[in-house]
């Protein structure tokens, strides 16, 4: 594996020798490329995996501000300098999967196919929450992570949210992601098959998705693809991803390959 610092978004990139396709994992918030250090050793050795830093992340905090727009543009330049054929299969958790789907809206020539979870829908905050939510959500953060990591885990069935590498979790960057969270201009019809994937088991910490935010977006990527599913895990919690990497890699390759879903997933009726 080698890690690769260009002049716009930082990146690890795996398995690139002799690939077949590429797979571009997009983290999630206030996170980095290391939330996929243990889903990565589970995908096959013919993909080439792609994996950058988002603005204001891991190793592309200078690259500001954290936008939709800023940051597709920069993933589709990655894109289209370092996949295989110029192309990726476009995964993203959490707030990746809002910029998963805007960059599958905005730049469709990059696209393959799409897997999303942990797609949230949330209103935007009342005049009087929105000054204090980004110093909410930024505190909350550095709690979380000040926590023994054997508690968070314990809480989490087993998924690590160690993830060094993250750099400075700013309320700047907290304002910017919630602005982007708070948005539904990301999610337009695609001709790609798009899977929609909702985590939704629930336990002490409230981690569980919403399968009916997951069903809206479902709803409108099935208009641009008939082929496009919407899928419940109840086994799994929101960072599925760090809770069963095995699971997800095997999940996410079933759905690129095109092949039989697994049993863990069950469709929804939309």
């Amino acid at each position: 594996m080698e890690d690769v610092a260009e002049t716009e978004l930082s990146y690890q990139s795996i398995n690139s020798s002799d690939a077949t396709a590429t797979i571009l994992l997009i983290h999630g918030a206030c996170s980095s490329p290391t939330e996929y250090k243990l889903a990565t050793p589970f995908f096959p050795k013919h993909y080439h995996l792609l994996i950058p830093s988002l603005p204001g992340h891991g190793s592309s905090t200078h690259i500001k501000p954290f936008n939709l727009p800023l940051t597709c543009h920069l993933l589709a330049s990655l894109v289209r300098k370092h996949a295989t054929s110029g192309q990726a299969h476009i995964v993203g958790v959490s707030l990746g999967a809002h910029v998963a789907l805007y960059l599958a809206g905005h730049y469709p020539d990059i696209v393959l196919t799409i897997f999303v979870s942990g797609y949230g829908r949330f209103p935007p905050p009342s005049k009087w929450v929105a000054p204090l939510l980004p110093y909410l959500v930024c505190g909350g953060q550095h709690v979380t992570n000040s926590l023994p990591k054997p508690l968070v885990r314990y809480f989490m069935d087993g998924a690590s949210l160690d993830l060094e590498g993250t750099g400075v979790r700013s309320v700047q960057l907290c304002r910017q992601i919630i602005a982007v969270l708070c948005s539904t201009d990301e999610v337009k019809p695609v001709k790609a098959r798009c899977l929609v994937v909702a985590a939704t088991k629930r336990g002490v910490v409230p981690s569980n998705d919403s399968v009916e935010d997951a069903k809206v977006v479902g709803r409108i990527v099935r208009s641009g693809n008939e082929e496009s599913r919407v899928v419940q895990m109840r086994s799994m919690r929101h960072p599925w991803d760090m809770q069963a990497p095995g699971v997800f890699a095997g999940c996410v390759v079933a759905w690129v390959e095109g092949r039989e879903l697994p049993s863990e997933m069950e469709v929804v009726q939309m």
